[in-house]
């Protein structure tokens, strides 16, 4: 159904600080800081994410229209024109990576171990950020179900649960 696309999607509104729905918690004269964590680097980052990213970024966010000029392969790293930025990160860092940086947003594309999660978090509370999570939950029941899910199922404020079967799309063949 997409979920990833969504996800990428969702940062490249808050990565050019314009939403079609949302008021951003970025200040004009501010570059948004963006961080999308994946499961790794090679199957998560490399091969979804980033192509993700390679599909959906119109040309006029790059730097000089160039992904060439704007991916920093060496820091993970893409880069906008209008100063946005937008770090790659996966779960098989080590916790104190994610540590003492602030972002506007954070991403996680399949579910986080929870202290990653949590570490993140940290990160958008100084600037009101937010965080979205873009998964299958293969796992069953976890830790997101009781934070995250159910909370939000049962209507809290600040929690958004969009839950979407592979039979909602209609780019599927229905075999």
């Amino acid at each position: 159904s997409g979920k990833s696309t969504g996800g990428v999607v969702e940062d490249l509104f808050y990565l050019r600080k314009q939403h079609p729905e949302k008021r951003l918690p970025i200040a004009p004269s501010e570059p948004c800081r963006g961080r999308v964590i994946a499961v790794d680097f090679v199957n998560g980052i490399d091969k979804i994410i980033l192509p993700q990213f390679a599909q959906w970024t119109p040309k006029s966010m790059l730097i000089h229209g160039s992904w060439v000029q704007s991916y920093d392969k060496a820091h993970r790293t893409l880069n906008f024109a209008n100063g946005s930025f937008v770090e790659f990160m996966s779960y098989d860092q080590d916790l104190d990576k994610f540590a003492g940086t602030s972002r506007h947003f954070i991403h996680f594309d399949e579910e986080p171990p929870n202290p990653i999660y949590t570490e993140n978090w940290a990160r958008v509370v100084d600037t009101g950020g937010h965080m979205w999570l873009t998964m299958t939950p293969v796992e069953g029941m976890t830790w997101v179900y009781d934070t995250i899910y159910e909370p939000g199922i049962l209507g809290a404020e600040d929690i958004d649960v969009i839950v979407v079967d592979m039979t909602e799309n209609p780019y599927l063949d229905e075999g």
